[in-house]
């Protein structure tokens, strides 16, 4: 067990964003060529995370602390580091769209 991540891009995808959720997955800050299979230049850096939120730029109507926010989910891992994570929304809520229209799509990862 390598604890490093794969992905396939169809895209050239550019990774060098310094906030973004590649270095937690092991990338280093790179562009990574369409249609291959890429690894991790290192392990992933996600041992010890107690949560996991998953934020929709184009969602409202959810609140953190009351504020708002673009979480569509929110988990606590529960398989040990190094082991794939299948997280199922027991009771799916469906938010609404707050955009009229799309432009610009937004998924983030955040512990």
């Amino acid at each position: 067990m390598t604890l490093r991540s794969e992905l396939y891009c169809e895209y050239a995808t550019d990774l060098r964003p310094e906030e973004s959720i590649w270095c937690p997955l092991g990338f280093a800050f790179r562009v990574l060529r369409s249609k291959e299979k890429h690894q991790s230049d290192f392990p992933i850096a996600i041992l010890f995370i107690s949560a996991i939120r998953v934020e929709y730029n184009t969602m409202g109507g959810a609140y953190i602390n009351g504020e708002k926010a673009h979480t569509i989910h929110q988990f606590f891992p529960l398989d040990p580091s190094g082991y794939k994570n299948l997280e199922v929304p027991a009771n799916p809520i469906y938010l609404p769209i707050n955009v009229s229209s799309i432009h610009h799509l937004q998924l983030r990862m955040v512990d």
